[in-house]
């Protein structure tokens, strides 16, 4: 193993997606009012008043992107944990083990983003409009001549 060029190359790749993450974060941070899209010129604050629209959506492509930009982090961060252990201590079973560890992380943290994926993918109502869709549902069987829906 050339854990010289390793540990550079997983240097140079860890500042690249630190770099990556932050301007990620900073387009996509609802405060700032240059990321967040309008309706009419309407901020989304001002076009749905109800508390449960309030906060932003989640963009399922961001959070994609987020995770695998973190992924690759860990990545180097996993690389360069091994390539010293090789370099200075020749524990050559360092690499397969951080290996599977960044596999273990990437695994448990991309769960959330599969279901919510699937559930959209399903045509699943979601999980925030379930009070939203209740009520449409209360004020449909409110009509005169509606007896179930």
């Amino acid at each position: 193993i050339y854990s010289n060029q390793l540990l550079i190359v997983a240097v140079l790749g860890l500042i690249v997606n630190i770099i990556g993450i932050f301007l990620m974060v900073g387009a996509s941070d609802p405060q700032n009012e240059e990321s967040v899209p309008t309706v009419d010129g309407q901020s989304p604050n001002e076009v749905d008043k109800e508390p449960t629209q309030n906060k932003p959506a989640r963009n399922e492509n961001l959070a994609g992107l987020f995770f695998h930009i973190t992924s690759d982090a860990l990545g180097s961060v996993g690389v360069i944990v091994s390539a010293v252990c090789v370099r200075y201590y020749g524990l050559i079973i360092a690499d397969p083990i951080c290996s599977l560890g960044i596999s273990a992380l990437i695994v448990g943290s991309i769960v959330s983003l599969l279901r919510s994926t699937t559930r959209t993918l399903a045509m699943g109502i979601p999980y925030e409009s379930d009070e939203i869709y209740e009520n449409l549902m209360n004020d449909i069987l409110e009509i005169e001549g509606v007896n179930d829906c």
